[in-house]
């Protein structure tokens, strides 16, 4: 019988099983872990390689998502790279993690794991339950399109859970987008991002909501470069019981909305926001179901509540 060997360096509670197929043994905690890496020194990346020896990780997210099972707490952590998509990578594979180096060893924001769109307008989607993705940088800018996205959520089947935290993300047309399927996708949490609004065409969006129900945005920065009439967040039509849009900063230029509400059912529950560089705040356009609380404009002569809709 081969004994286990607990490997702390790259996954806390890992156990290691000698005489498998890589030196550092098959690991697992709660679920399998795969490695995503690029070919950088001593590390050869390959979708060849099984990708659970760091030293010898998957070269593509769409060869490391082939190797998850779906329902068993899988984790794909990404290590340090660039990596350019060449066609839209959909995680359909429920209670799946994907965490980026970064967030993995401590640090909140991720600035050497990033997952560029290279063209491609969607470069992910998601479409199961459970899903949780953390310390990733998304690029999908630089006239590439107006199209370009950072994450769908595309709801085919009306997924529940999904959990987007501690990213960057600068995109053409938006962060992230829920609801843009069939289904209305539920329990979602959105938090500690940070948003760069590069691009001025019309209605782009850090985040834009065509349905979903109880979600929850909260202590994301959200920024604009643009001069254009940009959305920081933008609700389109979102069921009972609605959004909470808590504590979220925005710093965006005269010409944008940090705020945006309409559809006919839309629902969103406004507290505790910060406003800044000559942006609305927020705009109403359709009634009912608005809770607007403590959201105060730092841009207005001595700071002011704008808890009132225009």
């Amino acid at each position: 019988m081969l004994p286990l060997i607990r490997l702390t360096p790259f996954y806390q509670g890992q156990m290691g099983v000698p005489g498998s197929d890589v030196p550092l043994g098959v690991r697992a905690a709660g679920g399998l872990v795969i490695y995503l890496g690029a070919t950088i020194g001593n590390v050869v990346a390959s979708d060849v390689n099984d990708g659970t020896d760091p030293l010898n990780p998957k070269a593509t997210l769409a060869g490391a998502y082939a190797a998850v099972t779906s329902g068993q707490g899988d984790v794909i952590v990404v290590l340090p790279g660039r990596y350019n998509f060449a066609a839209t990578v959909t995680l359909a594979k429920s209670n799946l993690k994907i965490v980026g180096w970064d967030f993995w060893m401590g640090r909140r924001m991720p600035n050497l794991t990033i997952f560029d769109g290279n063209g491609v307008a969607t470069p992910l989607t998601i479409d199961a339950d459970g899903v949780e993705v953390a310390g990733i940088a998304f690029e999908n800018v630089e006239g590439h399109g107006a199209e370009d996205v950072g994450i769908i959520v595309n709801s085919t089947q009306g997924i529940q859970g999904l959990n987007i935290h501690d990213c960057l993300f600068r995109c053409g047309l938006y962060g992230i987008q829920l609801g843009a399927g069939a289904f209305v996708p539920t329990d979602v949490l959105i938090h500690d991002n940070l948003f760069w609004l590069i691009e001025d065409t019309a209605a782009n969006a850090a985040i834009a909501i065509v349905q979903a129900e109880r979600v929850v945005i909260e202590h994301n920065f959200i920024y604009s470069e643009a001069v254009g009439a940009v959305f920081g967040i933008a609700v389109a039509n979102v069921s009972t019981p609605g959004t909470f849009i808590v504590g979220n900063y925005f710093d965006m230029p005269a010409a944008a909305t940090a705020i945006s509400r309409a559809g006919a059912t839309a629902d969103a529950k406004m507290i505790g926001n910060y406003f800044s560089g000559g942006c609305t705040p927020i705009t109403q356009t359709v009634d009912g179901g608005l809770c607007a609380a403590m959201n105060y404009n730092a841009s207005s002569a001595g700071g002011v509540l704008v808890d009132a809709t225009t």
